[in-house]
């Protein structure tokens, strides 16, 4: 973990997008990643097969902290736990705007922007699996749920190559 940490570090300033993969040490040093200045500034940013719930939470505290763009994405796979959607909807009991069992959006110290947690769930990818699929997205405390993007089979598949694998099988086995 310290070797990523002191590549994140090394970051110049205009990065696009952090891809973290397969990362089991990120447990516990979470914290040292969302320190990192580069890593607050970044519009993108996954970490797939991360085994712990703390992450959704603590990347939206620090995106009402810094005040985050609207836009700012963050994704992550959570690995064999769950409570991830949980954890979050604990932590934020009072900013929650709107909840259901796929998605909850909470206000922010910026009345002009809203947090949106969405998880991965479609046809193939059900809530109670091993492998969990989340996205939290700055928005803006107008867009509607309407305007909301019920497809996550992109963003997913962004983050894990593996999945499109699943999708395209089951795509060409009639499913």
């Amino acid at each position: 973990m310290d070797n990523i940490i002191a590549v994140l570090r090394k970051m110049s300033d205009g990065v696009e997008s952090i891809k973290i993969n397969t990362v089991r040490t990120v447990l516990g040093e979470l914290g040292k990643v969302l320190a990192i200045s580069h890593v607050q500034n970044v519009p993108y940013w996954h970490i797939r097969d991360y085994y712990h719930t703390d992450s959704l939470h603590k990347v939206a505290q620090m995106w009402i902290d810094k005040n985050s763009k609207i836009g700012f994405t963050f994704q992550v796979s959570v690995k064999g736990v769950d409570g991830s959607f949980e954890k979050f909807l604990e932590h934020f009991f009072d900013r929650i705007v709107a909840e259901n069992f796929k998605r909850a959006r909470i206000r922010t110290n910026n009345p002009d922007r809203h947090i949106l947690l969405e998880r991965g769930l479609d046809h193939y990818v059900q809530v109670d699996d091993y492998l969990q699929f989340f996205r939290l997205i700055v928005i803006s405390a107008e867009m509607k749920e309407s305007e909301y993007d019920d497809n996550c089979k992109e963003w997913i598949c962004k983050m894990d190559p593996v999945m499109q694998r699943m999708y395209d099988f089951d795509y060409n086995h009639g499913r």
